[in-house]
């Protein structure tokens, strides 16, 4: 029997030895690193035993047997290598992963059929470019130390050399550092990689000496990218330096910021005679926090001791403190206005030191918001409304002077919107002019035509401005002649024109009469330029607006290349030449090119509109990149250059700053502080804060409050500890136990016995030890209230009937009672253990000598009531709360030790009156 069960277990051993032995690894060979340059390319794989066959397919729950198609299916090499020359799976898929699933078959017909090899492949026909490159520190000047830096829009393996700049010829690898890394077949790939370089690294780092390392990189499909250089100097005999401090200028606000950053490690202190030191020690930046600031110039001095000796730093911070508001801000605006989609306005406020910018909204009557906060310098004309007709529209202005203190919101008086048919409109309009030619004999005939809607045109004036005319060179210093009859004209000239109208609207323009010419060549009468005589081959319409085009239609007077009609809709000048080469919206685009998109798309986009359809590109900028300016859903996608533009330099990309609600075209909306919180726009926009609210996430602490202890300004739930709330909480038990315990003595105090006559050597005993000490130190009108009491105490004392011998015992231990307990108290409060009379009469003694104005004793409630006032604990956790904010475990330690201090002298207290 055990002979059978070792060939049992021997049996099993070896079943189990043959199935490991047949255990299928399989490994990619080709594309090496999972990703191809192209899209059709072999495919290869390596399995660690022999095997047969090997197939693939997209789902890991195909059986093998199932796989039948035979691009399906690896061509055999040697039992290890299999490979399918032509793949095409991946075709039209840039950076697109798939993944396929390979199954393969052993020469013992085993199949790994429950634990298929999952490979993701990807093609990335481009090679990895460069984001940012550089040494940091690019200056060494501490130590013999720095780190070449790579960022990459790709994940990328690098190399450096200071000799050779080919990436082949390159002998050092980065080390695998990055975040994140991959690593395949030994070689790690990410899309941030750092190489330290130091006195152990191949390239030896030395003072005194220049660096230049070459830096190249490949990507995963194996595609190199260009060289890129980083160059570092080494110098550690530099002088130490402050490199930044602030703040400066003007600033609001009772707390300000110092900050300063050095240029080697250092410990900064602040304040005269340096007597404070900023938190951050044995670093290059410093900040703290100055509190209860008056509004003046301020000077602080700054000191920096480094920690590797030298000179130390000295700057001084100087800043004026500044919290008065703009004031007398004014609004002018438009009574009313005949479009429905434009609105104007015009700011003016005065401060003492300037008014920095405006900010403004446009609210309808009925409060509905058509224009969100944006910010101006002195006005401001927002167009592409919709607006509704005979509504009324106000603007909500306020204005920020130079150290960011806001006025107060002023709302402007009412803009209505009217038809163009409306009276208010025809009666303001301005007068429409036309001037129409005719050939006449060797010339034109020029005649001045003048309609005004709801008017009439009282003024018509003229002057034929030739090139050679001696008296003036420009419309605008020409003497004109009124106009009564058609003018003609035999050579070319400028005609100027003015009108008037009864409402004294005035229109001034000019218009250029071109008399038939003949050209250098050709005789399609289509030139290049009325003055040049140089042919244009092509001649087609709207390609030649400076030109005598005989294919100009009739309804362009001003050949311009732009209809009339088509400028009426836009508000352009029908009359006007040039007005076909300006730009009035800054789209890139002038207005004969914004008309000519109607070849293109059918339509033209609005000359008045920066973006036409809406979609956040700009005309110009959609034209550049081959997209519809006039379609939303065809925008242009987004490049690397394009996120990271920076229009107006001020570190923030154009995106963010529209996300954000700053505009990309004005550098100094980063560096304000919209929202008063002590962070400037940039910073809280780069981390997602509003920029609108002090307090983004509402959890009653600003967010510079919470930037500043660590807690997250977009997190209600987290929230600073140590703060004001949490030492009320602690402090409110005990002043509320302190209040009912003094109720307690006062209502038990009330609880008296009637008076009982004392043996008449008592009461004289009694009377001479006590009262006397007190009438020779009585002041005057202390005296005279003594009097009125005795008095008061006789005629009492005819009322009280008299006491028999119980009642006189009663009333002796009562009050031998109450001295006991008034000594017990005495003791309680001032901590002494003399006896009775020579407590009360110290106790008389300094009242006198401290000129107190009470004729009576003070009471049990009086006493403890003046306890509570005099102890100092409860201003002190105030001030140290208001200046030093970030000391909140001192705080609540502090609190705790006062609220556990004042239980127990409460206790004591009432263990004390109950004996």
């Amino acid at each position: 029997m055990k002979k059978v069960f070792k060939l049992l277990i021997f049996f099993l051993i070896a079943l189990i030895g043959t199935a490991h032995s047949q255990e299928i690894n399989i490994t990619l060979l080709n594309p090496k690193f999972s990703v191809s340059s192209k899209d059709t390319f072999t495919l290869e794989i390596q399995t660690l035993n022999e095997t047969a066959e090997c197939k693939y397919s997209n789902s890991p729950l195909l059986k093998f047997e199932d796989i039948q198609s035979q691009k399906n299916i690896f061509i055999n090499v040697d039992n290890h290598v299999h490979r399918i020359i032509n793949f095409t799976d991946l075709e039209n898929t840039e950076n697109i992963l798939r993944k396929i699933y390979i199954k393969c078959k052993t020469s013992q017909d085993i199949v790994n059929e429950n634990e298929s090899v999952e490979i993701s492949l990807r093609v990335d026909s481009s090679p990895p470019v460069f984001l940012e490159s550089g040494a940091e520190p690019s200056h060494v000047i501490e130590r013999l130390k720095t780190n070449l830096i790579i960022e990459a829009d790709d994940e990328i393996s690098c190399r450096y050399d200071d000799t050779y700049d080919e990436y082949g010829n390159m002998r050092y690898t980065f080390e695998q550092e990055g975040i994140p890394v991959i690593s395949l077949n030994n070689v790690s790939f990410s899309r941030v990689r750092k190489q330290e370089l130091n006195q152990t690294t191949p390239i030896k780092i030395h003072d005194s000496e220049n660096y230049t390392i070459f830096i190249a990189c490949m990507n995963r499909a194996e595609l190199i990218s260009e060289t890129t250089t980083v160059d570092f100097s080494v110098d550690l005999n530099a002088p130490n330096m402050i490199l930044d401090y602030g703040p400066s200028g003007f600033v609001n606000g009772t707390k300000v910021e110092l900050y300063i950053e050095t240029n080697r490690d250092s410990v900064c202190y602040y304040g005269q005679n340096y007597q404070n030191k900023f938190s951050t020690e044995h670093k290059k930046t410093h900040k703290a926090e100055i509190y209860d600031l008056e509004e003046k110039k301020h000077e602080i001095p700054v000191k920096c001791i480094y920690d590797l000796g030298g000179s130390d730093g000295y700057k001084k911070i100087q800043f004026t403190v500044d919290n008065s508001p703009p004031e007398n801000l004014t609004i002018e605006t438009d009574t009313f206005v005949c479009n429905n989609d434009e609105l104007k306005a015009e700011f003016e406020a005065k401060d003492n030191i300037g008014v920095s910018y405006y900010q403004y909204k446009i609210v309808d009557s009925m409060n509905n918001i058509v224009a969100d906060w944006k910010n101006s310098d002195s006005g401001a004309e927002e167009d592409g409304l919709n607006l509704v007709y005979n509504r009324e529209y106000y603007w909500v202005v306020k204005a920020v002077d130079t150290a960011g203190n806001p006025s107060a919101e002023i709302r402007s008086s009412g803009t209505v919107v009217y038809d163009q048919n409306h009276t208010e409109c025809k009666m303001e309009s301005l007068p429409v002019v036309s001037i129409n030619t005719y050939d006449i004999l060797n010339g034109k005939k020029v005649s001045l035509v003048c309609v005004d809607y709801g008017g009439a045109c009282i003024s018509r004036q003229y002057y034929v401005l030739y090139e050679d005319d001696p008296k003036c060179k420009s419309c605008s210093n020409c003497s004109f002649s009124y106009y009564t009859a058609p003018v003609d004209i035999y050579k070319t000239a400028e005609f100027c024109y003015k009108v008037e109208d009864n409402d004294g609207n005035v229109v001034e323009g000019s218009r250029m009469i071109q008399l038939t010419m003949e050209c250098s060549s050709g005789n399609d009468g289509c030139c290049l330029g009325a003055e040049d005589n140089v042919c244009d081959e092509d001649c087609e319409i709207n390609e030649d607006p400076d030109c005598t085009n005989k294919n100009i239609t009739s309804n362009d007077k001003d050949y311009d290349g732009m209809p009339d009609a088509w400028e009426l809709k836009y508000n352009l000048n029908s009359n006007d030449y040039y007005d076909y080469n300006k730009d009035p919206d800054n789209d890139g685009l002038t207005n004969f090119e914004e008309y000519n998109l109607t070849l293109v798309y059918g339509d033209s986009t609005n000359p008045m509109k920066a973006d036409s359809d809406g979609d956040g590109f700009e005309d110009g900028d959609e034209v550049k990149k081959g997209t519809n300016p006039l379609d939303k859903n065809d925008a242009p996608v987004l490049t690397e250059e394009d996120k990271k533009k920076d229009t107006d330099g001020d570190g923030i990309n154009d995106i963010t700053e529209e996300e954000c609600g700053l505009n990309p075209k004005d550098k100094r909306d980063a560096e304000k502080d919209y929202d008063n919180d002590g962070l400037n726009n940039k910073f809280e926009c780069e981390r997602g804060y509003k920029l609108r609210k002090a307090d983004s996430d509402g959890d009653g602490f600003t967010d510079s409050e919470e930037y500043n202890k660590g807690t997250d300004p977009l997190n209600k739930e987290d929230t600073p500890k140590g703060s004001l709330l949490s030492v009320i909480l602690y402090i409110f038990p005990v002043v509320i136990m302190i209040i009912l315990i003094s109720l307690f003595l006062m209502k038990k105090s009330k609880k008296t016995i009637p008076p009982a006559k004392r043996p008449a050597k008592i009461t004289q005993d009694i009377t001479q030890k006590q009262a006397q000490p007190l009438e020779q130190e009585q002041l005057p009108f202390q005296q005279e209230q003594v009097q009125e009491n005795k008095k008061a105490e006789s005629s009492e004392k005819k009322d009280i009937p008299k006491l028999d011998a119980g009642d006189k015992i009663f009333r002796r231990r009562h009050l031998l009672k109450n001295k006991k307990r008034d000594h017990l108290f005495d003791v309680f409060i001032d901590g002494q253990e003399k006896k009775q009379k020579t407590i009360k009469d110290k106790r008389i003694k300094k009242e006198s000598s401290a000129k107190i104005n009470k004729s009576a004793p003070k009471s049990i409630f009086q006493r403890l009531t003046e306890l509570i006032t005099e102890n100092k604990t409860f201003i002190k956790l105030d001030i140290l709360l208001k200046k030093k904010p970030q000391d909140s475990e001192k705080i609540d330690t502090l609190a705790k030790k006062q609220m556990e201090k004042s239980q127990d002298s409460l206790n004591k207290l009432d263990k004390l009156i109950k004996k």
